[in-house]
């Protein structure tokens, strides 16, 4: 028997039946029983593969020692404590995966990995889709022409300083901004070249700022793509300036110079020993009998499928398939190939890059023809050629110069002039002659490990040494760019207005954008006024160490994922519009205490202090005479007005966090002694109930009742790519809807009756878990549906298909406090409501009932069903009577028009 901690880890979460086997065959001895289940495990179900991680990396252990295959190398114990910012020059297509390998390998070299790239139109408005749902999270950035794509980039590097920087591939929209972030911080920069992006482009030569300055103004008006042909050419030539290049094979190498790191794999996931290729088959249908030559991955001309297809229509052997996997064959093609090998080609769509190694595992030989004139051909690496390497797969190739290598090693068959059947037949039944070899070759070449050495190297490198002295690249690529458009050279950012208040945000959390609560209405509506000139943002402050345990978190219905995301695009300006700017002060780990008494570190507002002067200047606001909208609690904001002495204040308070669970008698002493001074301080205060009002009403004065309201123009477009959503519309039956947090206010066992009362309907739950983790049991009803955080604007087109919409919360002092916001979510949407008998529901709108008891709100919610769409819809007027413009416009006009 042995005792495993991940086993103990793995089993609180909820069962998943082949996982449970797998670790009860793990703790029994058991490893061959254990490794299919895993692989059965994460076959279904992909984003647990990290839960299981350390019993995956001691089967395999015990597999190197008992194949006497190599083991994988060490790793270094520690990290290099600094942040590396990975940029990706699109995220909407298969230029990501270098990208999204550099920064898994760097993850094991630096504190903390960023991975951020753009999302241009061209390429889809989703992130590629084999990494859609990738371990480490993707920051996009919206994708604009030039030249506001200067502007974006500029806007960008004012508000964002990483340690380190590398952008992937000689592209412009990586490669200025990595050369921006260089100039402005004076952080390294190391680019990244895995392919001769003028192989792909009509005109092959490199064009330097000084020669496109030379051309004809407006030589260029047709190319305001920043990955275009003409700013690829210039890329080429500016990617020579970073502080060191890495490039992936030695014919990269011949011309960008470099370090060579190829394409790698992770070790813990690329290991045969760990995946079961017959069940496998089974679940893809693939013949168990079958001798699978498989091409994986993106098909394009270069690639010789069509002599593929030919070879494998040539083997007599009529049990020989060519298995296709991946996106990119169009129907014509397909039917041609089809013509080449017929019955003998089966087809997969796009795959994950989770499902990787399982994909392999199905097959005997991979085949990678390439058109060894094409000019792409020679410098290009295919990454799937590792991928076989890695799990011991017999493996073909062309004779390309970057494949060379893998031929000369020993792991790589090059593919002959003639005969290809014939090598092919051959290798198909003598895999076991070269798994051993090319497992060791991985290893020491290709694997992560391999790799986070020598990219350990390039960094410490990188950091020691000072940077290069040279001239300012922004200034000139700006004139430069402008000057081959035919672009007003004085093109600047639209100033902002002249006129108006300036009002500061202060949120208490770090959630702003996501969800849509109040007080991302109220800004909303704040920025809609002509009085009102510009709306600063500041969430909380965020230790880099907390994202980073966000960045890591896995569990689809959890938040942590969505808060990591949101906060570095609110950091790059993503959600920034012409008069709202979101802000975040994230620090680096162990800089400073949150305990103004603590005598280890400084307090949080020495650095949190300077930020805001920083944001302050940047955005040409002055505090002094701006009004700040304080949101409690939040500790730091005390001194912070006691600082800047803002003209006036105004104090939010939503909820009342004395009456949260589990809140120590120390901390209500030191929430009532905040409320107290900001309250006292303030010269107007809302509150969002009538309970909270009264409370507050005894620590100053001008204090407002102002509940929620009606969005009057919610977001309603369906959210796309979204496979939960899909799912939600195929499934048959009526559905009874929840929005919010799934908190311990929750009502569960009143859940548990409606899932079980309303069999045929749909109960759908969405929020995040990570304050109530007993609510995941719900999911052992069939008709429950918990896709986990949906974001404000995609949230609309779920609340559309709701029949009604519950508010099912319990009695308690927390629920006193609140004014439940989802009430008017539902009603905005024209959906009737059904609630329990808690405080602060507006009992006089016709669309909402009070349920008394459980009887009484399951009865309450089976005659909302039965009326039907028809009469659903509620009254449009009560929705604007009822709206954030209304609720907000009085107070607002008062707070401004006071002297």
């Amino acid at each position: 028997m042995l005792s495993h901690p991940y086993c103990i880890a793995v089993r609180s979460i909820t069962p998943i039946p082949p996982l449970s086997a797998a670790n009860r065959a793990f703790s029994q001895g058991d490893f061959s029983a254990a490794r299919a289940l895993y692989a059965q495990a994460m076959s279904v179900y992909p984003d647990i593969a990290h839960l299981v991680q350390g019993n995956l990396d001691l089967l395999a252990r015990r597999s190197a020692q008992a194949c006497h295959l190599p083991v994988v190398p060490a790793q270094p114990a520690t990290h290099l404590p600094c942040t590396a910012l990975v940029i990706a020059w699109d995220v909407g297509h298969n230029a990501l995966g270098r990208a999204y390998m550099l920064a898994e390998v760097l993850a094991r070299v630096v504190r903390h990995v960023v991975l951020v790239g753009f999302q241009f139109p061209r390429y889809g408005d989703a992130i590629w889709e084999p990494l859609r749902h990738s371990c480490i999270p993707i920051v996009t950035l919206p994708g604009q022409n030039l030249p506001q794509f200067h502007d974006q980039v500029r806007r960008i590097v004012q508000r964002y300083q990483p340690d380190i920087v590398v952008a992937c591939k000689p592209r412009l929209p990586s490669l200025e901004l990595g050369l921006l972030m260089r100039e402005q911080w004076g952080c390294p920069l190391i680019v990244d070249v895995d392919d001769h992006e003028l192989s792909f482009a009509p005109g092959r030569t490199p064009l330097s700022l000084e020669a496109l300055l030379a051309t004809p103004a407006g030589a260029a008006p047709s190319t305001p793509a920043p990955y275009g042909e003409l700013w690829t050419r210039l890329a080429h030539s500016l990617c020579f300036k970073a502080d060191a290049i890495l490039v992936s094979n030695p014919a990269l190498q011949a011309e960008f110079g470099g370090t060579v790191l190829p394409h790698v794999r992770d070790e813990r996931n690329f290991n045969p020993s760990l995946y079961d290729g017959a069940a496998l088959r089974k679940a893809h249908n693939v013949p168990l009998d079958a001798k699978v030559v498989l091409f994986f991955g993106t098909a394009r001309a270069h690639k010789g499928l069509d002599v593929l297809a030919r070879a494998v229509s040539e083997i007599d052997n009529p049990c020989f398939r060519l298995l296709i996997v991946g996106g990119s064959v169009d129907h014509k093609s397909q039917e041609a190939l089809q013509a080449l090998a017929p019955g003998r080609i089966l087809w997969l769509p796009s795959q994950p890059f989770s499902k990787i190694p399982d994909i392999l595992s199905m097959a005997d030989i991979v085949c990678l023809p390439q058109d060894e004139n094409h000019p792409t051909s020679a410098y290009q690496l295919p990454a799937k050629a590792i991928d076989a390497i890695a799990m011991g797969i017999p493996l073909v190739v062309s004779a390309t110069p970057p494949l060379q290598q893998l031929i000369r090693d020993g792991v790589a068959h090059p593919i002959p002039q003639s005969g290809l059947a014939q090598l092919l037949t051959k290798l198909a039944t003598g895999r076991e002659t070269t798994s051993h070899r090319q497992r060791e070759c991985f290893l020491h070449q290709y694997s992560y490990a391999a790799a986070a050495s020598t990219l350990r190297g390039v960094v410490t490198e990188c950091l020691a040494q000072p940077l290069r002295m040279q001239p300012a690249i922004g200034p000139t690529l700006i004139r430069a760019s402008l000057h081959a458009l035919g672009a007003d050279a004085a093109h600047t950012p639209k100033p902002f207005a002249s006129q108006g208040t300036d009002i500061v945000v202060f949120w208490k959390q770090n959630d702003t954008c996501l969800y849509g609560r109040r007080h991302d209405m109220v800004i909303r509506y704040l920025a809609s006024r002509p009085d009102v000139r510009r709306v600063l943002v500041f969430d909380a402050p965020m230790s880099e160490h907390d994202l980073h345990r966000m960045q890591q978190h896995q569990d689809t219905v959890h938040q942590a994922r969505h808060i990591y995301i949101y906060t570095y695009q609110k950091l790059l300006g993503v959600f920034d519009t012409e008069k709202i700017s979101y802000n975040v002060f994230v620090y680096p780990p162990g800089t400073y205490s949150i305990d103004p008494a603590s005598q280890d570190k400084p307090y949080l507002n020495t650095g949190f202090i300077p930020y805001l002067r920083q944001v302050f200047e940047r955005e040409g606001v002055d505090p002094s005479q701006s009004v700040f909208l304080v949101y409690p609690k939040l500790y730091p904001i005390v001194e912070i007005l006691d600082v800047f002495r803002p003209k006036r204040l105004l104090v939010d308070v939503v909820d009342d966090h004395r009456a949260w669970p589990h809140v120590s008698a120390q901390e209500i002493t030191r929430l009532t002694e905040h409320y107290r001074d900001l309250v006292g301080r303030a010269d107007m205060v809302w509150t969002n109930c009538e309970p909270v009002r009264m409370s507050m009403s005894q620590y100053g004065k001008n204090v407002h009742l102002v509940p929620n309201g009606c969005d009057e123009s919610p977001p309603t477009k369906p959210p796309s790519h979204c496979t939960a959503f899909q799912a939600f519309l195929a499934r048959p039956g009526k559905t009874i809807g929840y929005v919010g947090n799934l908190e311990s206010k929750i009502d569960i066992a009143l859940l548990d009756t409606l899932c079980t009362t309303f069999e045929d309907c749909k109960v759908v739950l969405i929020g995040s878990t990570h304050a109530n983790r007993d609510i995941v049991r719900l999911q052992r009803h069939p008709n429950v549906l918990m896709p986990g955080v949906i974001p404000y604007q995609d949230v609309g087109a779920w609340v559309r298909q709701f029949d009604v919409g519950i508010i099912p919360h319990l009695r308690s002092p927390l629920t006193r406090s609140m004014h439940p916001l989802k009430a008017y979510v539902y009603l905005a949407h024209g959906v009737p409501v059904v609630s329990t008998d808690v405080e602060n529901i507006d009992t006089h709108c016709p669309s909402i009932t009070v349920a008394r008891d459980r009887d009484d709100f399951v009865e309450a919610v089976r005659i909302t069903l039965l009326r039907g769409t028809r009469q659903r819809n509620v009254d449009r007027m009560y929705v604007q009577q009822h709206g954030w413009s209304a609720r907000l416009g009085q107070h607002v006009d008062q707070l401004l028009a006071n002297p």
